[in-house]
């Protein structure tokens, strides 16, 4: 496994200095980048591309929350949210689709470090075994992917760009690239195709 890449994000400055010095002494831990600043995160997930955030949602917002994650996700579905819970956490299901783990703000460093390591171990390699299947056979990339499976819902180009926190023309050119791959005229076809294919699910 190669090590890994670690974002903090904690308004609590003192918290958040004390995990960063905890995890970066650890051997799997390539580097661990502290914020304290909401608006400074996307910023640098964008330049870094951390494998892993950790979010201490306990001086957050719910709505910044929300936005943040929904962001974090966008940039790249690939990166782990783990979200540091107390009892006074509760989260809408809009947010909990993005958190990967929850784990307990009760729970020591090294208990983290382990969470960390074996969940990020576990599901890359899972989702290196999903993707590649999905790929060779429908060559979709993975926003595609996530359109489509939007489509599959019922969602209009709107509701889509929305959800995604992509622009509207981005999904048209996402559905337009998404019925060539699948060589079909229209959302309805491809969505039979991906359905007979198992790609997708009727919720």
């Amino acid at each position: 496994m190669n090590k890994i890449k670690v974002l903090i994000f904690d308004k609590n400055k003192l918290y958040k200095d004390a995990i960063s010095h905890l995890l970066k002494d650890k051997e799997k831990i390539k580097s661990v980048f502290s914020i304290s600043q909401y608006e400074h995160v996307i910023p640098v997930v964008e330049k870094f591309f951390p494998d892993l955030i950790l979010i201490n949602n306990l001086n957050v917002t719910k709505k910044e929350l929300e936005k943040l994650v929904k962001n974090v996700k966008t940039i790249d579905n690939k990166i782990n949210i783990f979200l540091l819970k107390n009892k006074e956490t509760i989260l809408n299901t809009r947010t909990e689709r993005y958190i990967d783990l929850k784990v307990s703000v009760t729970k020591d460093h090294k208990y983290l470090y382990s969470m960390i390591t074996k969940y990020i171990n576990t599901s890359s390699n899972e989702n290196i075994k999903e993707n590649n299947t999905e790929f060779k056979f429908h060559n979709l990339t993975k926003r595609e992917m996530d359109v489509m499976k939007l489509i599959s819902k019922g969602f209009t180009n709107r509701a889509i760009s929305e959800e995604l926190v992509i622009s509207e023309r981005t999904v048209k050119n996402h559905v337009s690239s998404i019925l060539k791959k699948l060589s079909v005229n229209d959302r309805t076809q491809a969505l039979i195709k991906c359905l007979k294919k198992g790609i997708v699910k009727l919720e």
